[in-house]
Protein backbone atom coordinates (compact mmCIF):
# COMPACT_ATOMS: atom_id res chain seq x y z
CA UNK A 1 0.00 0.00 0.00
CA UNK A 2 1.21 3.40 -0.88
CA UNK A 3 2.16 5.65 2.46
CA UNK A 4 -0.03 8.36 0.95
CA UNK A 5 -3.15 6.29 1.16
CA UNK A 6 -2.48 4.85 4.38
CA UNK A 7 -2.37 8.53 5.99
CA UNK A 8 -5.08 9.78 4.13
CA UNK A 9 -7.06 6.43 5.85
CA UNK A 10 -5.59 7.09 9.12
CA UNK A 11 -6.59 10.47 9.38
CA UNK A 12 -10.11 9.91 7.98
CA UNK A 13 -10.81 7.96 10.57
CA UNK A 14 -9.05 10.29 13.12
CA UNK A 15 -11.34 12.88 11.77
CA UNK A 16 -14.52 10.96 11.61
CA UNK A 17 -14.24 10.01 15.28
CA UNK A 18 -13.54 13.49 16.48
CA UNK A 19 -16.67 14.49 15.33
CA UNK A 20 -18.79 11.66 16.54
CA UNK A 21 -16.44 12.22 19.60
CA UNK A 22 -17.47 15.65 19.80
CA UNK A 23 -21.30 15.02 19.45
CA UNK A 24 -21.29 12.62 22.29
CA UNK A 25 -19.39 14.87 24.43
CA UNK A 26 -22.16 17.65 23.78
CA UNK A 27 -25.12 15.52 24.10
CA UNK A 28 -23.56 14.26 27.64
CA UNK A 29 -23.26 17.40 28.89
CA UNK A 30 -26.68 19.54 27.46
CA UNK A 31 -28.27 16.22 29.18
CA UNK A 32 -26.60 16.92 32.55
CA UNK A 33 -26.96 20.80 32.92
CA UNK A 34 -30.47 20.63 31.72
CA UNK A 35 -31.20 19.02 35.16
CA UNK A 36 -28.99 21.33 37.36
CA UNK A 37 -29.53 24.71 38.79
CA UNK A 38 -28.08 27.29 36.95
CA UNK A 39 -25.61 28.58 39.68
CA UNK A 40 -24.38 24.90 40.64
CA UNK A 41 -23.66 24.65 36.73
CA UNK A 42 -21.15 27.55 36.98
CA UNK A 43 -19.55 26.71 39.72
CA UNK A 44 -18.62 23.10 38.34
CA UNK A 45 -17.14 24.45 35.34
CA UNK A 46 -20.02 24.57 33.12
CA UNK A 47 -20.54 25.16 29.41
CA UNK A 48 -16.94 26.69 29.03
CA UNK A 49 -15.20 23.42 29.86
CA UNK A 50 -16.26 22.02 26.49
CA UNK A 51 -14.04 23.99 24.25
CA UNK A 52 -11.60 23.31 26.65
CA UNK A 53 -11.97 19.90 26.34
CA UNK A 54 -11.67 20.17 22.34
CA UNK A 55 -8.65 22.42 22.42
CA UNK A 56 -10.39 25.44 20.86
CA UNK A 57 -10.72 27.61 23.77
CA UNK A 58 -8.90 30.16 22.41
CA UNK A 59 -10.42 30.74 19.50
CA UNK A 60 -13.80 30.64 21.11
CA UNK A 61 -12.98 32.89 23.65
CA UNK A 62 -11.90 35.28 20.86
CA UNK A 63 -15.40 34.67 19.59
CA UNK A 64 -17.68 35.04 22.43
CA UNK A 65 -17.79 37.03 25.74
CA UNK A 66 -19.99 34.17 27.50
CA UNK A 67 -20.15 30.60 27.43
CA UNK A 68 -23.50 29.95 27.54
CA UNK A 69 -25.72 27.08 25.85
CA UNK A 70 -26.45 28.24 22.33
CA UNK A 71 -22.87 29.67 22.21
CA UNK A 72 -20.92 26.95 22.93
CA UNK A 73 -22.88 24.13 20.55
CA UNK A 74 -23.05 26.50 17.50
CA UNK A 75 -19.26 26.83 18.07
CA UNK A 76 -19.03 23.23 18.14
CA UNK A 77 -21.39 22.25 15.68
CA UNK A 78 -20.71 24.25 12.29
CA UNK A 79 -18.33 27.08 13.71
CA UNK A 80 -16.88 28.24 10.07
CA UNK A 81 -14.39 29.56 12.39
CA UNK A 82 -13.45 26.51 14.77
CA UNK A 83 -10.94 24.22 12.88
CA UNK A 84 -12.17 21.61 15.61
CA UNK A 85 -15.95 22.19 14.87
CA UNK A 86 -17.85 19.18 13.62
CA UNK A 87 -17.99 21.01 10.08
CA UNK A 88 -14.96 21.06 9.93
CA UNK A 89 -13.84 17.38 10.81
CA UNK A 90 -16.54 16.21 8.41
CA UNK A 91 -15.27 18.53 6.18
CA UNK A 92 -11.49 17.03 6.46
CA UNK A 93 -12.60 13.10 6.92
CA UNK A 94 -14.30 13.85 3.11
CA UNK A 95 -10.95 14.97 1.75
CA UNK A 96 -9.34 12.21 2.75
CA UNK A 97 -12.23 9.57 2.00
CA UNK A 98 -11.92 11.17 -1.69
CA UNK A 99 -8.78 10.20 -2.05
CA UNK A 100 -9.38 6.67 -0.88
CA UNK A 101 -12.51 6.02 -1.56
CA UNK A 102 -11.58 2.89 -4.47
CA UNK A 103 -10.38 1.19 -1.03
CA UNK A 104 -13.69 1.48 1.08
CA UNK A 105 -17.31 0.19 0.39
CA UNK A 106 -18.93 2.69 -1.43
CA UNK A 107 -21.51 3.26 0.22
CA UNK A 108 -19.07 4.80 2.78
CA UNK A 109 -18.69 7.75 0.53
CA UNK A 110 -22.40 8.11 0.28
CA UNK A 111 -23.25 8.53 4.04
CA UNK A 112 -20.19 10.84 4.26
CA UNK A 113 -21.35 12.85 1.38
CA UNK A 114 -25.07 13.13 3.01
CA UNK A 115 -23.92 13.79 6.29
CA UNK A 116 -21.51 16.67 5.32
CA UNK A 117 -24.24 18.07 3.25
CA UNK A 118 -26.70 17.81 6.07
CA UNK A 119 -23.95 19.88 8.12
CA UNK A 120 -24.04 22.59 4.94
CA UNK A 121 -27.70 22.98 4.96
CA UNK A 122 -29.49 21.99 7.73
CA UNK A 123 -33.28 21.62 8.26
CA UNK A 124 -34.74 24.99 9.98
CA UNK A 125 -36.71 22.83 11.76
CA UNK A 126 -34.01 20.69 13.43
CA UNK A 127 -32.59 22.42 16.76
CA UNK A 128 -29.30 22.20 17.93
CA UNK A 129 -29.36 19.01 20.08
CA UNK A 130 -31.12 16.72 17.30
CA UNK A 131 -28.25 17.64 15.10
CA UNK A 132 -25.58 16.24 17.22
CA UNK A 133 -27.88 13.18 17.55
CA UNK A 134 -27.84 12.86 13.54
CA UNK A 135 -23.75 13.00 13.68
CA UNK A 136 -23.83 9.87 16.16
CA UNK A 137 -25.83 8.25 14.35
CA UNK A 138 -24.12 8.72 11.10
CA UNK A 139 -20.77 7.94 12.48
CA UNK A 140 -22.37 4.87 13.68
CA UNK A 141 -23.51 3.68 10.53
CA UNK A 142 -20.32 3.81 8.65
CA UNK A 143 -18.07 2.51 11.45
CA UNK A 144 -20.65 -0.07 11.49
CA UNK A 145 -20.43 -0.81 7.76
CA UNK A 146 -16.58 -1.16 7.68
CA UNK A 147 -16.34 -2.91 10.80
CA UNK A 148 -19.04 -5.45 9.14
CA UNK A 149 -17.92 -5.22 5.32
CA UNK A 150 -14.30 -4.61 5.31
CA UNK A 151 -11.75 -7.20 4.47
CA UNK A 152 -9.18 -7.50 7.27
CA UNK A 153 -6.34 -6.39 5.67
CA UNK A 154 -3.70 -3.03 6.03
CA UNK A 155 -6.34 -0.35 4.99
CA UNK A 156 -8.86 -1.58 7.99
CA UNK A 157 -5.82 -1.91 10.19
CA UNK A 158 -4.65 1.86 9.68
CA UNK A 159 -8.55 2.78 9.85
CA UNK A 160 -8.46 1.58 13.22
CA UNK A 161 -5.10 3.08 14.78
CA UNK A 162 -6.73 6.61 13.77
CA UNK A 163 -9.90 5.76 15.31
CA UNK A 164 -8.07 4.06 18.52
CA UNK A 165 -5.54 7.10 19.17
CA UNK A 166 -8.48 9.29 18.37
CA UNK A 167 -10.33 7.89 20.90
CA UNK A 168 -8.09 7.56 23.44
CA UNK A 169 -7.15 11.26 23.26
CA UNK A 170 -10.74 12.13 23.62
CA UNK A 171 -11.02 10.24 26.39
CA UNK A 172 -8.03 11.59 28.61
CA UNK A 173 -9.19 15.00 27.50
CA UNK A 174 -12.52 14.73 28.81
CA UNK A 175 -10.96 12.92 32.35
CA UNK A 176 -8.04 16.12 32.51
CA UNK A 177 -10.62 18.69 32.35
CA UNK A 178 -13.86 17.09 34.10
CA UNK A 179 -12.24 14.64 35.85
CA UNK A 180 -10.02 17.27 37.71
CA UNK A 181 -12.36 19.44 38.26
CA UNK A 182 -14.99 17.25 40.31
CA UNK A 183 -12.07 15.71 42.46
CA UNK A 184 -11.43 19.99 42.93
CA UNK A 185 -14.64 20.17 44.25
CA UNK A 186 -15.26 17.09 45.82
CA UNK A 187 -15.47 18.32 49.60
CA UNK A 188 -17.52 21.46 48.45
CA UNK A 189 -20.75 20.55 50.71
CA UNK A 190 -23.18 22.25 47.83
CA UNK A 191 -21.32 20.63 44.86
CA UNK A 192 -21.09 17.34 46.46
CA UNK A 193 -25.10 16.16 45.93
CA UNK A 194 -24.22 16.94 42.11
CA UNK A 195 -21.04 14.80 42.20
CA UNK A 196 -22.44 11.75 41.03
CA UNK A 197 -24.62 12.61 38.40
CA UNK A 198 -21.43 14.58 36.57
CA UNK A 199 -19.37 11.39 36.64
CA UNK A 200 -22.29 9.91 34.78
CA UNK A 201 -21.59 12.28 32.35
CA UNK A 202 -18.33 11.44 31.73
CA UNK A 203 -19.02 7.81 31.14
CA UNK A 204 -22.10 8.70 28.99
CA UNK A 205 -20.04 11.05 27.00
CA UNK A 206 -17.71 7.64 25.88
CA UNK A 207 -21.40 5.75 25.48
CA UNK A 208 -19.58 4.01 28.67
CA UNK A 209 -22.42 4.23 31.77
CA UNK A 210 -24.39 0.86 30.68
CA UNK A 211 -20.55 -0.65 30.63
CA UNK A 212 -19.51 0.16 33.50
CA UNK A 213 -22.79 -0.24 35.53
CA UNK A 214 -22.65 -4.12 34.12
CA UNK A 215 -18.33 -4.48 34.56
CA UNK A 216 -18.31 -2.82 38.25
CA UNK A 217 -21.14 -1.27 39.87
CA UNK A 218 -24.77 0.70 39.61
CA UNK A 219 -22.98 3.50 41.81
CA UNK A 220 -20.72 5.80 40.28
CA UNK A 221 -18.01 7.01 42.12
CA UNK A 222 -14.24 8.53 40.60
CA UNK A 223 -11.98 5.81 41.31
CA UNK A 224 -14.11 2.91 39.54
CA UNK A 225 -14.29 5.48 36.84
CA UNK A 226 -11.07 6.29 36.65
CA UNK A 227 -10.07 2.33 36.65
CA UNK A 228 -13.01 2.05 34.63
CA UNK A 229 -12.22 4.23 31.83
CA UNK A 230 -8.29 4.00 31.76
CA UNK A 231 -7.34 0.35 32.50
CA UNK A 232 -10.61 -1.52 31.63
CA UNK A 233 -9.42 -4.13 28.95
CA UNK A 234 -13.06 -5.09 27.92
CA UNK A 235 -14.73 -1.56 27.13
CA UNK A 236 -14.10 -0.37 23.68
CA UNK A 237 -13.12 2.77 24.50
CA UNK A 238 -11.19 2.71 28.06
CA UNK A 239 -7.55 3.89 27.26
CA UNK A 240 -6.44 0.59 27.09
CA UNK A 241 -8.08 -1.31 25.33
CA UNK A 242 -7.60 1.21 22.73
CA UNK A 243 -3.92 0.65 23.00
CA UNK A 244 -4.51 -3.13 22.88
CA UNK A 245 -6.67 -2.84 19.36
CA UNK A 246 -3.53 -0.40 17.89
CA UNK A 247 -1.13 -3.35 19.12
CA UNK A 248 -3.16 -6.13 17.51
CA UNK A 249 -3.79 -4.07 14.10
CA UNK A 250 0.21 -3.88 14.13
CA UNK A 251 1.02 -7.46 14.44
CA UNK A 252 0.83 -8.01 10.24
CA UNK A 253 2.51 -4.36 9.72
CA UNK A 254 6.46 -4.31 8.91
CA UNK A 255 8.44 -2.03 10.62
CA UNK A 256 6.02 -2.19 13.81
CA UNK A 257 8.42 -2.86 16.50
CA UNK A 258 9.19 0.65 17.81
CA UNK A 259 5.56 1.72 17.55
CA UNK A 260 4.65 -1.54 19.60
CA UNK A 261 7.49 -0.96 22.14
CA UNK A 262 5.91 2.66 22.64
CA UNK A 263 2.23 1.31 23.34
CA UNK A 264 3.30 -1.34 25.75
CA UNK A 265 5.60 1.53 27.48
CA UNK A 266 2.20 3.45 27.29
CA UNK A 267 -0.22 0.86 28.97
CA UNK A 268 2.84 0.17 31.52
CA UNK A 269 2.04 3.46 33.03
CA UNK A 270 -2.16 2.70 33.14
CA UNK A 271 -0.83 0.93 36.11
CA UNK A 272 2.34 3.09 37.48
CA UNK A 273 0.11 4.88 40.13
CA UNK A 274 -2.81 4.09 42.56
CA UNK A 275 -6.01 5.89 41.65
CA UNK A 276 -7.27 5.73 45.15
CA UNK A 277 -4.11 8.10 45.95
CA UNK A 278 -4.53 10.69 43.20
CA UNK A 279 -5.83 14.23 44.20
CA UNK A 280 -6.92 16.93 41.67
CA UNK A 281 -3.29 18.21 40.97
CA UNK A 282 -1.67 14.75 40.29
CA UNK A 283 -4.25 13.59 38.39
CA UNK A 284 -4.02 16.55 36.35
CA UNK A 285 -0.36 15.65 36.02
CA UNK A 286 -1.07 12.28 35.27
CA UNK A 287 -3.62 12.71 32.59
CA UNK A 288 -1.21 15.13 31.05
CA UNK A 289 1.83 13.24 30.83
CA UNK A 290 -0.38 10.94 29.07
CA UNK A 291 -1.82 12.81 26.62
CA UNK A 292 2.22 13.74 25.69
CA UNK A 293 2.67 9.90 25.45
CA UNK A 294 -0.18 9.95 22.96
CA UNK A 295 1.03 12.66 21.04
CA UNK A 296 4.60 11.15 20.85
CA UNK A 297 3.02 7.70 19.89
CA UNK A 298 1.01 9.96 16.84
CA UNK A 299 4.88 10.97 15.82
CA UNK A 300 5.87 7.59 15.74
CA UNK A 301 3.39 6.24 13.85
CA UNK A 302 3.94 9.00 11.23
CA UNK A 303 7.92 8.60 10.89
CA UNK A 304 7.56 5.05 10.73
CA UNK A 305 4.68 4.39 8.09
CA UNK A 306 3.95 8.13 6.39
CA UNK A 307 7.24 10.64 6.96
CA UNK A 308 8.89 10.64 3.41
CA UNK A 309 12.67 12.45 2.27
CA UNK A 310 10.92 15.59 0.54
CA UNK A 311 7.66 17.19 1.70
CA UNK A 312 6.40 20.54 1.32
CA UNK A 313 5.71 22.74 4.41
CA UNK A 314 1.83 23.04 3.57
CA UNK A 315 1.88 19.14 3.90
CA UNK A 316 3.51 19.09 6.97
CA UNK A 317 1.49 17.45 10.00
CA UNK A 318 1.19 20.16 13.13
CA UNK A 319 0.41 19.89 16.91
CA UNK A 320 -1.29 22.03 18.81
CA UNK A 321 -1.43 21.81 22.52
CA UNK A 322 -1.54 17.91 22.19
CA UNK A 323 -4.24 17.78 19.77
CA UNK A 324 -3.30 16.23 17.13
CA UNK A 325 -4.64 18.24 13.80
CA UNK A 326 -4.04 17.65 10.11
CA UNK A 327 -4.70 19.73 6.93
CA UNK A 328 -4.54 16.86 4.28
CA UNK A 329 -3.60 18.47 0.59
CA UNK A 330 -5.75 16.28 -1.93
CA UNK A 331 -3.18 17.09 -4.54
CA UNK A 332 0.05 15.75 -2.59
CA UNK A 333 1.98 12.91 -5.17
CA UNK A 334 3.65 11.18 -2.16
CA UNK A 335 5.02 7.52 -3.60
CA UNK A 336 6.57 5.53 -0.89
CA UNK A 337 5.50 2.74 0.06
CA UNK A 338 5.73 0.04 2.83
CA UNK A 339 5.39 -3.91 2.46
CA UNK A 340 3.46 -5.96 4.25
CA UNK A 341 4.89 -8.94 6.19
Amino acid sequence: MLSRIAENIYWMARYLERAESTARLVKAANRLFLDMPKHIISLSGGWEQLPIITGSEEVFQKQNKQADRVSVLSFLLDDHDNPGSIRASLAAAKINLRITRGVFPSRIWQYLSHMSAQMENPDPKDDLVSRFDAVIQQCEKITGLLMGSMSKDVALDFFQLGRNLEQADMLTRILDVRGVQLMRTSGDALLSSFENSQWRMVLTAVNGLQMYRQSVSPRVNAEPTLEFLLRHNRFPRSVRYCLLNMDSCLVDLARSASVRQHIRQLEEKLFAVDYSELVADSLHNYLDHLQKELAKLHNTIHTTYFDIAVQLPSQQQTQTSFRMNHKQNPTTTMTNQFSIA
